[in-house]
């Protein structure tokens, strides 16, 4: 089976328009294809054998097997590989060790049998999967810890199916928000938690429900954290009822909370409005435990603070528990999240 040059180059053009390949890529391709077909009819499958294509304008195939030149007092370890300084003078007589020395090895009627081109086929089959997981990888690697922008694909039962720029992407049922319905082709922003690559795979981890992800909406949306001028310390979150977010300054001239809020609470209503209408507290972080403690629970005025072990004991007026407690003990809950210790209230 001769290779057909008019055939090559609409094949190469549906490539070119398919999956927008550069020129090195189609190049790399092809010839991935073509070694694989020449190694099954010429080589009996050898692929300890070093090859390298030519291909001309006209697609006039010229094939070298290569060679890496050695010294004479070298052991040649891959005979399939290794050549001696003084053997390789034999095809070229100004090579020098540790060149490549390449042997013209093509046949007079170069012909490939149907299942080699079949061969050739799959393997450039495989090439363009291979290429597209590492464009995949390239189009995230960036993201990480960032907020993807993109629609919900595919919807069933407490299986999510989202798509990003032509990609498709699980969201994990752990990593949605409970009593939230998704709907095919909402919008829907997630962050992108990690990008990795496992075996042949690329593994990417999406969440709406973790903690970072309130955290990277107020670096999308506060400048001062984009800059580094206010730092978030912790975050504490219960997906869909609410949030306590710890900050922190060391340039005395700003106030950490109030650029979080603004005026009007302009920022911190541009957030909420993206988690649901989830609440967001802002809070002063500090070193110290008990004022730490005391800032978490503002308004409620702490009037003693007891620790034992890994439980701290809050005493506050009677008339305030209900406030300190929140619905369903959430601020609590949240506060010993943000301190690592049990908290009962007194």
């Amino acid at each position: 089976m001769k290779l057909d040059p008019k055939k090559i180059i609409t094949a190469l053009e549906n490539l070119v328009k398919e999956y927008n390949f550069t020129p090195e890529e189609i190049y790399n391709v092809v010839q991935m294809g073509i070694k694989t077909a020449f190694r099954r009819d010429y080589l009996n499958k050898n692929k300890k054998i070093d090859l390298e294509i030519v291909m001309d304008k006209n697609w006039n195939l010229t094939v070298y097997r290569v060679y890496e030149v050695i010294p004479d007092e070298d052991e040649i370890k891959k005979p399939d590989k290794e050549i001696h300084i003084s053997d390789s003078q034999k095809y070229k007589n100004n090579i020098k060790v540790w060149e490549k020395l390449f042997i013209n090895i093509t046949p007079k009627n170069l012909e490939f049998s149907r299942i080699a081109a079949q061969s050739a086929a799959q393997t450039i089959t495989q090439q363009i999967k291979k290429i597209e997981k590492e464009r995949f990888y390239k189009t995230f690697a960036d993201w990480q810890w960032d907020i993807l922008e993109g629609k919900v694909k595919y919807v069933q039962w407490e299986l999510v199916i989202l798509e990003f720029k032509n990609n498709t992407v699980i969201l994990p049922v752990d990593w949605q928000i409970k009593w939230k319905t998704y709907n095919i082709w909402d919008n829907i922003k997630v962050l992108l938690k990690e990008i990795r690559k496992q075996w042949s795979d690329i593994i990417l981890e999406v969440t709406e429900s973790a903690p970072e992800y309130i955290s990277a909406l107020m670096k999308k949306y506060i400048p001062e954290i984009e800059e580094w001028k206010v730092k978030i310390e912790k975050v504490a979150r219960i997906p869909s009822v609410k949030s306590i977010v710890a900050v922190s300054t060391d340039d005395e001239r700003i106030d950490p909370v109030w650029v979080c809020i603004w005026e009007w609470w302009v920022r911190i209503s541009e957030i909420i409005e993206e988690i649901w209408e989830e609440k967001i507290d802002i809070v002063e972080y500090s070193d110290d435990l008990e004022l730490f403690i005391k800032n978490i629970f503002k308004p409620v005025k702490i009037l003693g603070i007891e620790q034992n072990d890994n439980v701290v004991f809050l005493y506050v007026n009677p008339s305030q528990k209900a406030l300190a407690f929140w619905k369903w003990a959430i601020n609590v809950k949240l506060a010993s999240k943000l301190i690592w210790k049990k908290i009962v209230l007194r």
